[in-house]
């Protein structure tokens, strides 16, 4: 995202520093909050609802006119970025077995390396093909889909 922050809205390198940090400082005490509010509504009930909050926020930063605007998904961001990923590793933990949690952990780390490539990877396809970060910025949304759907049948 600071690319994308920095050539479709001009923000700065010390404007970026500044957003990242009010994001994650937002960021930890949500976490805190989704996670008691998991152990009492469950794990599913929450994680569906944060991914369609995903699929909200992906949407509005590649419509929203002006870093203004920009500034205020982003600091919305940082109440489902920690919040999301560590309700998912809770119910993950919750729905193996003790015995094959280093294989299944293993894997979860692995699915996120394949889709910390994968992603940037889409995203500069796009990008460049068509010259418009906003529509490559979309291309996350069906991978948030997707995982919403799988979440669903679980």
């Amino acid at each position: 995202m600071p690319i994308y922050a920095k050539d479709t809205f001009s923000i700065s390198i010390a404007e970026l520093r500044i957003l990242l940090l009010l994001v994650q400082l937002i960021a930890f005490p949500s976490t805190f909050f989704f996670g008691w509010l998991s152990d009492k509504k469950g794990s599913k009930s929450l994680l569906l609802p944060l991914i369609l909050g995903w699929i909200f926020l992906v949407l509005a930063m590649a419509l929203v006119p002006t870093k203004e605007y920009f500034y205020v998904i982003a600091v919305l961001t940082g109440f489902v970025i920690g919040s999301s990923q560590a309700i998912a590793r809770s119910w993950l933990s919750k729905m193996i077995p003790k015995e094959k949690r280093c294989e299944f952990f293993g894997f979860n780390g692995f699915a996120g390396k394949i889709s910390a490539t994968t992603g940037p990877i889409v995203f500069g396809v796009v990008s460049s093909f068509t010259g418009n970060q906003r529509l490559a910025v979309l291309t996350i949304i069906p991978f948030l889909i997707i995982s919403f759907l799988l979440f669903l049948k679980i």
